[in-house]
Order: structure tokens, then C-alpha cells, then sequence
């Protein structure tokens, strides 16, 4: 669901209507079984990529919805927070905080480099990916503060791991969700692989996005690309699953949508009308809108809530975990679906209705926890809470590991080092707990969190020309935390004169174009406007000095050709041209028929997002503006 922001503005708004629906669950393996119907809590989950300044009216419509109606909402700025916090964004993430919306923040994963995906910094190690998905996350956290209530993770693998009998992505998923509420208790995560997958992912995340595709891929359309597949396992709690669906032109399909989904047991759904190659730039119309919370907001009849859960108590009691069970709740009149587990008053996860067991982790050494269960149906109706029970985590393995060894910094860029190190050797005690963890450590705050294997990262988000303290330590299995390795000094450069791009080149033989440029800070888009000189053509007037008015532009690994009015910002993709990247340089070719064969073009850089607007080119002022890298 990245934001397509090379044709339309962008800003990924997600809402969720906390509404009960009647629908039935059938066999997901054979979705055309009829199965007695059993009535949940559907939800709306609405991805918006709505700017707020271009379209404050979906705002309203999204924050003027029936009260309560609207659970969750994910907002996105620019393929996540950018490196600034904007103020159109603040007031808008403001104002529908304010009128009850929870509000998740987007981050791209780039499939942690699996498929090929480079990080902003160019890197596809997953490690690095790990980094600037961790950057982002607190970027959110530190832009928008008590206003989040959570991370929506976008591009996300739907394989378990790199081998058929490995769960390594899926753990590094469940690491970031872990990480998230960690840091933020009661926080919302989810993961958008668009399509099935397999129950590895299950516990990686709150909600997962099962389907995201076009109308005629979800109802059976014989001629559609990537139909609908149904998961081969089934979620007990149908608010792990939810469906987008966009191309659905009136009230009608989008209600047949909806009839489906609910037969495919999604507890959240979103449909609209709007259609690539942004279908998430609004909120459907007011009518299509309101009949499409109807749909979710079909109330069964009433229903007894779910006795209280009992017997809660310890199995084991850890140094920073703690190991509960209870005697399940009794069914009513509609099964229970889930038990939500609360800690000192804030509810932390949630697991399955057959499961009546918890582990509650992440907690601190010799510390006083309050917890709590409750039991939720599938109407959303709430048990009482479980007796409360009070929990005082034990003292840990006691006997901590020596700091890392050997901090290095391998290569040091304008906003970025790679640091290296090792694990102290081992004192002679093999019954000591593995590593489970490292902590990267910037100035004395934290900014990493990595996995007990990893020994290199690269930590990006630095300012050029700047001065900072890096140390790491790591933490074992039992939750004893080392001290810190030594301190290492790391200075950034400074940038030239000419800006964060530079050496920008443009070379042609009769039948391509090379276009190149050296890209210094990292970048959401690298960009090149293309003017052919053809008068018929359509085109945009860049804001570089002086202006060319581009009918092509080259984006990222796109090729695309203007189609709007030269007022709107709408570009038809021609087809992918990856770039071939070498260090900072990036260097695109393009076939000289693809662009309309001209004899000569006029070509200026751009690059936005996460660093200043700049522009450059031969013949043209280097120019960039916005505030200086990074927001402190």
C-alpha cells in the first residue's frame, strides 16, 4: 500500500468502525460452503492517502463519522513521517485525535530488502532495513507523540523466512510489533503483506492485510490479476484479518463486497470507489460513504456479554517475564473470539479465544505489575474483567556478560555510519544466557534495538558535518543488561558547496539516454524532469531556476508521462527503469522511444523527502530548500 506519490499527492489515513456485523463463516478453504451464519464485530479500516491540504473535506468526513465508529486511523506523510514533523499534518493528526480516532503512524519495510528493496541509504542488508524502519518509528513517536496510537507496517514479506523450514522474517516482524510496545504500551501494530499468509505471522502483529486488490480480484473475476486466496489457517479473532478493496464503482458492489468479506471472516474491510493509480487519495462520497458504514453497522440483536475469565495466576514468574493462565470464559449466546490482556490499567495484546495462557514480556527486574484478562466475543461484547492480579517479576540471571569489545565505525557517510562490533569473550561459565539483544546507543539515548545475532548496522538520520557519541551494549536471555562498550567519537562531513546533489550528468547516442547524478543525503524520491520539446505534449513546470516544463519524469525506478492539466500532479506510468546505483551515483538509461525518440532533451534532478526539496542540473542552480538535516 506504499503511497504512489510520483501520480498523486500523498498521506496514508486508516480508520477503523468498531460496529457489529452479521455474516457468515464458512470453510476458508471452500468459501461457497454454507456455514450457520455467526455474528462478530466487522470493522471499517479505511487507507486514506489523503493530504491534508489538498483535501481537508475526507478529513472531516473521516473525523465527522457516527461517534465511535471509527477505530483506527494510519497517516502517512510521505512513505512515513518524513525528517520534519509539517504543520498541516500536526493539526490535522490533531484534530482527529481529538474527536476520538487512533491514529498509526505508516513505515515502510521494503520487504527488509528481500526482494531487493534499498533503504534510504541504498543499502538492501535487512539489518539496515531493521535500522531505518526502527528511525522511522521513533521519528513517528518524536513528531506526533500522545496523538499515535501505533505503526502500520507497509510492504511487508508474506513468506516465513528465507527457506522453507526458516521463520526468520517473520521473527524480525514480530521484533519491530515487540519493539513498538515496548516503547509505547497499548500500541497498535500492523503488517500490510497484501495477500495470504502463512500462520508464522499469526502473533507478528495485531492486524494483518490478507487482501489488498482490485473488485474484480476479490469476487472471482476470471480475468483479474492476484484473485483473492484464502489463508489455510483460520484466525479465531477476526480482527487479526483485513480486507482493502478499491474499484468497486457504486453502492451496490461495495455492499456485495462487503457481503463477502464477512463470509471470508475479515474483521476489518475497507472498500472504495476511487481506482488506481491512487485509489486512496480520498474518502468515498458522502452517500457511498454512509452506506458503507451502514453495511458494518448491522446490529444482530441482543446478546449477554461473556462471563468473567477466573483463576487468573502465574505459571512462572521471570526476570522480565511472567508466565499467566486462567479458566476460560463461558460462551453466551455468540462464542468468545479473544482475551485481552491488560497491564496496570492499559491493554498490552491480545490472544485467541481458545487460548487461556500469556506471556507477558519485556517487563523490568524486581518490579510491581498489576494485570488483568477480559473476554471479548464476537459481537465485541466485553466480559468483566478477571480477578486483578498483582505479579513482582524476579531478580535476573544476576551475573551479566562483559560490554561488546571492539566498536569501529567501517564507513562513515554525510548523515550516516556503519558500525561494527563484538561480544566480550566468554568468562568460563557456559551456563551464562545468550544474547537475546543489542542496544545501539547515540548520545546516551537509545535508538536501536537489534536481534542477539547481529554484530554491524548501519545507523542513518545523522547531520552533515556533525559530532556524536555511539556505544553499545547488549542484553542476555534472563534480562541482564551489560555496560556499555567504549564510547567511539563519529564526525560526519560536511556537504560541498553545490547542496545534496551534484555531478549531475546527461549523455545520448541515438537511441538512449543516460541520465546520472550523485544523491549525498538520502532521499523518498530521486527524480529526474525530462523536456522533450514536443509543444503537443502536456507538462509540469518544475520549481528549479530556471523552470523547464517536463512531459516525462524519471522516479525512483519508474518512467512516467505527464497527463494532467498543468495544474494537478498526475503522471501515467510508462514502465520501471531501475537505476543502477554505485555508492552515492545513480544512473538511470532510458530508450529514446520511450520517450517519443526526441533529438535532444533538457533534463533537471530533483530530490524530496526525508531532506530538503533540491534541485540541480547542468545549466541550472543547485538549489534546496526546507529546514537542515536532521529535526533535533
Amino acid at each position: 500500500m506504499r503511497s504512489p506519490r510520483s501520480v498523486k499527492s500523498a498521506g496514508l489515513l486508516s480508520c477503523a468502525l468498531l460496529m457489529v456485523a452479521a455474516f457468515t463463516i464458512t470453510d476458508r478453504a471452500d468459501s461457497t460452503q454454507a456455514a450457520p451464519p455467526v455474528s462478530i464485530a466487522q470493522q471499517l479500516a479505511v487507507p486514506a492517502y489523503i493530504n491534508p491540504l489538498a483535501d481537508p473535506a475526507a478529513w472531516l468526513r473521516l473525523a465527522s463519522s457516527a461517534p465511535g465508529s471509527l477505530g483506527f486511523a494510519v497517516v502517512n506523510v510521505i512513505n512515513g513521517p518524513d525528517y520534519v514533523p509539517k504543520d498541516e499534518w500536526t493539526s490535522a493528526i490533531k484534530n482527529a485525535s481529538a474527536s476520538g480516532v487512533k491514529l498509526v503512524g505508516y513505515v515502510d519495510t521494503g520487504y527488509l530488502g528481500t526482494t531487493g528493496q534499498r533503504t534510504r541509504l541504498g543499502s538492501t542488508d535487512p539489518v539496515d532495513w531493521m535500522s531505518q524502519i526502527q528511525h522511522d518509528i521513533n521519528a513517528w513517536y518524536q513528531f506526533y507523540g500522545s496523538d499515535l496510537t501505533g505503526i502500520f507496517f507497509d510492504q511487508t514479506q508474506n513468506a516465513c523466512g528465507p527457506t522453507g523450514d526458516s521463520n526468520d522474517w517473520a521473527a524480525l516482524y514480530r521484533t519491530l510489533s515487540d519493539g513498538v510496545e515496548r516503547l509505547h504500551p497499548g500500541a497498535i501494530t500492523v503488517l500490510n503483506p497484501g495477500t495470504n499468509v502463512p500462520q508464522c505471522y499469526e502473533n507478528a502483529a495485531d492486524v494483518i492485510v490478507t487482501f489488498e486488490g482490485s473488485y474484480e480480484s476479490y469476487v472471482g473475476d476470471p480475468a483479474a490479476a492476484n484473485p483473492y486466496t484464502p489463508l489455510s489457517w483460520t484466525p479465531v479473532d477476526p480482527k487479526k484479518i483485513w480486507h482493502i478493496v478499491y474499484g468497486a464503482p457504486d453502492v451496490a458492489k461495495m455492499s456485495e463486497v462487503v457481503d463477502l468479506s464477512k463470509t471470508r471472516s475479515a474483521g476489518y474491510v475497507y472498500v472504495t470507489d476511487d481506482v488506481l493509480a491512487n485509489p486512496y487519495d480520498t474518502v468515498p462520497a458522502a452517500d457511498y460513504w454512509s452506506a458503507e458504514q451502514g453495511m458494518v453497522a448491522q446490529v444482530p440483536g441482543e446478546a449477554r456479554p461473556p462471563s468473567r475469565p477466573t483463576w487468573l495466576d502465574t505459571v512462572e514468574v521471570y526476570g522480565t517475564s511472567v508466565v499467566l493462565n486462567w479458566v476460560g470464559s463461558r460462551d453466551r449466546s455468540v462464542p468468545v473470539v479473544a482475551y485481552d490482556i491488560y497491564r496496570d490499567g492499559v491493554m498490552i495484546d491480545s490472544v485467541p479465544g481458545d487460548v487461556v495462557t500469556y506471556t507477558a514480556a519485556d517487563l523490568t527486574p524486581l518490579t510491581s505489575y498489576v494485570f488483568t484478562v477480559v473476554a471479548r466475543d464476537a459481537l465485541g461484547t466485553t466480559s468483566a474483567a478477571s480477578n486483578s492480579l498483582a505479579v513482582v517479576t524476579d531478580q535476573t540471571y544476576g551475573d551479566p556478560r562483559l560490554p561488546p569489545v571492539g566498536l569501529t565505525a567501517v564507513n562513515t557517510t554525510f548523515t550516516s555510519v556503519q558500525l561494527a562490533w563484538q561480544p566480550a569473550p566468554e568468562r568460563n561459565d557456559r551456563r551464562r544466557p545468550g544474547i537475546a539483544s543489542y542496544v545501539v546507543e547515540q548520545n546516551g539515548r537509545e535508538i536501536l534495538r537489534l536481534p542477539g545475532w547481529v554484530t554491524s548496522v548501519t545507523v542513518g538520520g545523522l547531520a552533515p558535518g556533525a559530532f556524536y557519541s555511539m556505544s553499545v551494549y547488549s542484553i542476555d536471555k534472563s534480562g541482564d543488561r551489560t555496560g556499555d562498550s567504549d564510547a567511539l567519537a563519529v564526525s560526519t562531513p560536511s556537504l560541498p558547496a553545490g547542496g545534496t546533489v551534484a555531478r549531475t550528468t546527461v549523455t545520448s547516442s541515438p537511441t538512449q539516454y543516460t541520465f546520472s547524478a550523485d544523491f549525498l543525503v538520502p532521499f523518498a524520491f530521486r527524480r529526474v524532469f525530462i523536456a522533450t520539446g514536443n509543444s503537443a505534449d502536456p507538462c509540469w513546470s518544475t520549481g528549479s531556476d530556471p523552470q523547464i516544463c517536463a512531459d516525462y519524469l524519471l522516479e525512483n525506478h519508474r518512467l512516467l508521462r505527464y497527463t494532467g492539466s498543468g495544474q494537478s500532479w498526475d503522471w501515467t506510468i510508462v514502465g520501471d527503469v531501475v537505476p543502477t546505483v554505485d555508492g552515492n551515483t545513480y544512473s538511470w538509461l532510458v530508450l529514446a522511444a520511450n520517450i517519443g525518440t526526441p533529438a535532444n532533451v533538457v533534463a533537471v534532478f530533483n530530490a524530496n523527502g526525508y531532506a530538503p526539496n533540491s534541485y540541480c542540473g547542468t545549466g541550472f542552480a543547485c538549489t534546496s530548500t526546507g529546514p537542515p538535516l536532521p529535526y533535533e
